[in-house]
């Protein structure tokens, strides 16, 4: 697991505590820079394979998830297409193949499923706005509470308001953003699965974004060059899907769902997810 709660060596104390007893320090005895990458201030995805590949070849595991960080890291710092975010890509390609050589070689390979997939895509973005800000100036938030507030989400923000009134002035306020945004009404909101409890939804204009302050300026450079959380039908915001194994029938699926991801591969496990709304996709070879 990851927990990088201090953000300081002393987080390899919660690590050890909070992962399988001694299984780490097994790991660290077959790659010694395990404790130097595993936590701040330098933490690695080189680490992560190092578990990964111990954990498949030393205690035959049925199901083996792990999160990689730096390709995600390196797009919000620098954005999408920047030197640093195809270096990261490079780099998490190259640990992909030592892995994925690993289980070609291992006996069980016409059993096993290899899934690599994202859970977002990104965009570029230069400007970040602060909604609760703007409805600060216009008398919605105050120091006695706010009669409307956002949730911000990167590419998109939810508004609630206390009121119609409120809502109404929240609305106004949104519209005046002009080229920088756009409203989304409830009715919309449900269609795309948001929240049926937000009075409206905004998303942002190709370069801008929202931020989460109730202070300073409305408007601000982003302290990153890469985000996520725009409408979903932005081709930036696709995610990616690759599914390999011994039984695997390479093919292009197209746009896939991704509430098909899990009974996918609890179907190759032999699981049943009776309460899943998605539905397994077929990646056997025929």
């Amino acid at each position: 697991p990851e927990y990088w709660r201090a953000g300081t060596a002393d987080d390899q104390k919660l690590l050890r505590t909070l992962s399988t007893p001694h299984l780490l320090d097994r790991v660290a005895k077959g790659y010694p820079a395990l404790w130097s990458k595993l936590t701040p201030p330098e933490v690695k995805d080189e680490a992560q394979f190092a578990i990964a590949r111990y954990v498949l070849e030393a205690e035959d595991p049925t199901l083996v998830l792990m999160h990689v960080w730096a390709t995600d890291d390196a797009q919000h710092a620098h954005g999408p297409r920047s030197a640093q975010a195809k270096q990261a890509i490079e780099d998490v390609d190259k640990l992909l193949g030592d892995l994925l050589a690993q289980l070609e070689q291992s006996p069980d390979w016409d059993r096993t499923l290899l899934v690599v997939v994202s859970d977002h895509g990104f965009a570029a973005v230069e400007q970040e706005i602060q909604l609760d800000v703007l409805f600060a100036q216009h008398g919605l938030i105050d120091a006695n509470g706010a009669r409307a507030f956002s949730i911000a989400n990167g590419g998109s923000a939810y508004v609630y308001a206390t009121d119609s009134a409120a809502r109404e002035a929240a609305l106004a306020v949104a519209t005046e953003l002009g080229p920088r945004a756009r409203v989304i009404e409830p009715d919309e909101v449900a269609t795309l699965g948001g929240d049926a409890d937000a009075a409206f939804a905004v998303i942002a204009a190709p370069g801008f974004s929202f931020g989460t302050k109730r202070t300073g300026a409305a408007f601000a450079v982003t302290p990153g060059r890469g985000t996520h959380g725009y409408h979903p039908a932005d081709p930036n915001m696709a995610a990616s899907f690759l599914a390999l194994g011994g039984r695997v029938q390479p093919r292009d699926l197209g746009t896939i769902r991704m509430i098909d991801i899990a009974p996918t591969v609890a179907r190759w496990l032999g699981v049943a997810l009776p309460s899943a709304t998605g539905a397994p996709i077929d990646l056997a070879a025929r």
